[in-house]
């Protein structure tokens, strides 16, 4: 195996312990793909930031929606009595997958000129 970014080879054996592991990974992967059930997104994970999947799999929104209490700030609409302050809640931010400012978001062209 090369690693281009390290620029290094690594010898790796294919075993029958190895070659068995893979079998079921794969024989995994299929039987979750026919099974047409999407699994649940990673929980405050570095990996989601960078993966191009975030904008379609949305594992901070699908997150918030599975809590089991209901969103702090829409609650305050009902919860709050007079004189009171609303609770702020300490749910962290969902992360932005569009770029707040329209100057700086992406142009995607699909037709010639």
């Amino acid at each position: 195996m090369y690693y281009t970014g390290t620029r290094q080879r690594v010898r790796v054996e294919f075993t029958e312990g190895v070659i068995a592991e893979t079998l079921t990974a794969i024989a995994g992967a299929w039987m979750a793909a026919r099974e047409k059930i999407i699994p649940p997104p990673l929980v405050d994970s570095p990996k989601c930031g960078g993966c191009s999947f975030a904008p379609i799999c949305l594992p901070d929104e699908v997150n918030r929606l599975l809590q089991d209490e209901p969103d702090a700030q829409q609650m305050t609409l009902f919860a709050v009595r007079e004189g009171e302050a609303p609770k702020k809640s300490a749910a962290r931010e969902t992360r932005r997958l569009i770029t707040p400012r329209d100057d700086l978001r992406p142009v995607y062209l699909n037709t010639q000129g």
